[in-house]
């Protein structure tokens, strides 16, 4: 959870300056961290794709894969903090840079593959030991690069374990909140966050003060 509030020096500047009014006080730190909390989750969303090499969004038709995963939480007169909120576990490899990225069929199985999360890191060899990861299609239409799991048969399939009837598993990166949270999105930005604030409460103050 990424929190937007106001510092305690800020706090007292809009104290002092509206005169101690703490009524006009509350309504202008709510909008001035509802405004900067919209603001900075443009700002996150940013970075993330500038950094991450993420394929799924080019698929995506709605565009909307980081904005729906990311929820801003508001300021309220009771609670003046807002919060930008992302929740999820570790996702597919196959949501990056996958190379080829083609399914790995019987008769057209790329030799190796090689992936890679962030645009700013060279393609990696998916292959541990004689364990090479492959692309594939679910029955249920997802998906996903995999390995195959040594010495573990497929649930569905009888008999002594062979090459081709080992499990599957998937193989995860990065979640959601650690794209968000990490030094390749809050982190990254959270200087400029800070100035939006800032930049925000004098733009209020000047407005109360006009009125």
């Amino acid at each position: 959870m990424i929190r937007i509030s106001i510092d305690e020096n800020s706090l007292l500047r809009i104290k002092t300056v509206l005169e101690s009014n703490e009524k006009k006080s509350a309504y202008i730190l709510r909008k001035v961290v509802n405004e900067t909390a919209k603001k900075a989750k443009q700002t996150i969303i940013k970075a993330v794709k500038h950094d991450y090499d993420i394929q799924y969004m080019k698929k995506d038709d709605k565009g909307n894969f980081l904005k729906d995963n990311l929820e801003v939480k508001k300021a309220t007169l009771k609670n003046l903090n807002a919060s930008l909120v992302s929740k999820g576990n570790k996702l597919d490899v196959s949501k990056f840079k996958v190379n080829p990225n083609k399914l790995s069929r019987t008769n057209d199985r790329p030799k190796v593959y090689k992936a890679k999360v962030l645009k700013s890191s060279t393609l990696k060899k998916m292959q541990v030991g004689n364990m090479k990861a492959f692309l594939v299609k679910f029955d249920n239409g997802h998906e996903a690069l995999v390995q195959r799991v040594f010495g573990k048969r497929i649930k569905t399939r009888l008999g002594k374990v062979t090459k081709h009837n080992q499990a599957l598993e998937s193989l995860y990166t990065v979640s959601m909140p650690e794209m968000f949270g990490g030094k390749h999105g809050y982190l990254k930005v959270q200087d400029e966050v800070d100035d939006i604030l800032q930049e925000n409460i004098y733009k209020e103050l000047e407005r109360a003060l006009a009125n």
